[in-house]
């Protein structure tokens, strides 16, 4: 056996390093020149906003069936265990769009958005011992929302129309960093230990329509938010006969407390009409320690019968405590996050199947979700009630295998509603698109020559 040169070694990590790392600036690049889209939701000032799925695009075809995930070539940062599974080296990352409408009564919007998925890079470090290790970067929620209110000010002997313009934007996004090992044969643990942080802009413009001898107030509140926390999970897989496999995964997230941190700005100026004509003087700025803010347990766990290479079918559960959410806004309630997903994968062929509709993998999804969010309704009663929209959806998707490589390109697309068309409730009705690149190749292992 004569073994590559160590010269030989550097120079193939370092073109499979420079293809990730063209791969993923692209994707980088193009994530940056979306975020300057217009994302708006009525209901994302509620909690942390409104919340992005945390699956990967080869899951979203299975309506984000993700904990029990077992494969050599991929993996689920859902739960950590999954990466005691690899024996190749796998990048992967996403881009996602979002078609959805909103309505409420007779009233409806309709609107999109493109924007970055996720970066994911899982390799194994021992295959002996089961021992893998992934890191990556997830956006969590997405915050925006528009607000204009209108009064009749009585001020001297004049009645002033005065406007209120409210605007809020932002999100949470999560970096982590993940390992795990097997403990037996059948059983693997792990843990992501991750970052969470965020922050939110909200800007308060306060002036009086067509009159341009009172100033407004302009007030902006730059709110920043940081933590540190840990993912548990655990998978176990077992042969119940010669074809026939039965997994079964759960995750457990302990409660954080996110630091929270407030700038504040207070501005003048000169309005006419119903907009800024010239700013006027900075009347003062602050800095506010806020109280923390409590995230709460999340917990999740599903089972699934397979054969290996062939067919997959599952049942996944989870439940996040966000009942128990504490925030500064002591007035804010929200509810128990809780979600059924049914997953199923199918590939027709092998790996070299001369048919390449026979190599693809086929995937099919059912969701069904209570949100977090308390939204009020029947506001002309007293007290005000509140309603836990329920959320529904069914996804397909496939996995396009590149030709002589065991990468694959990754396709999702979810059909969904969340909430009831009333008078006093938003109704959204969506279309979930997810665009997956998986890069698999070998790192790290030295090749020889016979």
């Amino acid at each position: 056996m004569i073994n590559f040169c160590s010269r030989g070694l550097i120079k193939y990590f370092y073109l499979m390093y420079r293809k990730t790392i063209v791969l993923f600036s692209v994707f980088l690049t193009v994530a940056f020149a979306l975020k300057a889209q217009n994302y708006k939701h009525p209901y994302s000032h509620l909690g942390i906003g409104i919340l992005e799925d945390q699956h990967f695009a080869a899951n979203s075809g299975m309506a984000g069936f993700s904990i029990v995930q077992k494969s050599d070539r991929s993996f689920s940062s859902t739960n950590p265990a999954s990466y005691s599974h690899l024996l190749f080296t796998t990048f992967d990352v996403a881009l996602k769009g979002r078609i959805y409408n909103l309505a409420q009564g007779d009233s409806g919007l309709t609107t999109n958005l493109i924007s970055f998925g996720y970066f994911a890079l899982g390799f194994p470090i021992s295959t002996k011992y089961g021992w893998g290790a992934s890191f990556g970067l997830l956006p969590v929620s997405r915050i925006g929302y528009h607000s204009v209110i209108q009064a009749d000010d009585l001020i001297l002997p004049d009645s002033l129309l005065k406007t209120d313009d409210f605007e809020k934007n932002g999100g949470f996004n999560k970096a982590y960093l993940g390992t795990s090992i097997k403990l037996f044969k059948n059983l693997s643990v792990g843990a992501n230990f991750y970052y969470l942080f965020g922050n939110t802009q909200l800007n308060h413009k306060m002036f009086f329509e067509n009159n341009s001898d009172f100033f407004g107030v302009s007030t902006e509140y730059n709110t920043y938010f940081a933590t540190t926390g840990i993912d548990f999970g655990a998978q176990f897989h077992t042969t119940l006969s010669k074809d026939i496999k039965f997994g079964m995964g759960a995750t457990y997230s302990l409660p954080v407390s996110l630091k929270v941190l407030r700038e504040n700005e207070f501005v003048t100026f000169i309005n006419y009409g119903s907009g800024i004509y010239n700013y006027k003087d900075t009347l003062f700025t602050s800095s506010d320690d806020l109280a923390d803010m409590e995230i709460p347990k999340k917990l999740a766990a599903g089972l699934s019968l397979y054969q290996t290479g062939k067919w997959m079918a599952g049942l996944e559960y989870q439940y996040e405590e966000w009942s128990k959410f504490l925030h500064h806004d002591t007035s804010l309630k929200l509810s128990n996050y809780q979600q059924f997903n049914f997953g199923f994968e199918f590939t027709p062929g092998k790996m070299d199947d001369p048919s390449y509709y026979k190599r693809m993998t086929y995937r099919f999804g059912i969701k069904y979700a209570f949100s977090y969010l308390n939204v009020p309704k029947d506001l002309d009663q007293f007290p005000v009630s509140f309603y836990n929209p329920i959320k529904t959806g069914i996804a397909i998707g496939a996995e396009l295998p590149i030709t002589r490589s065991l990468s694959a390109l990754n396709t999702g697309i979810e059909f969904g509603k969340i909430g009831l068309l009333e008078d006093d409730i938003i109704r959204e009705l969506y279309v979930n698109i997810y665009l997956g690149f998986r890069l698999n190749d070998i790192w790290f292992n030295k090749r020889k020559i016979d």
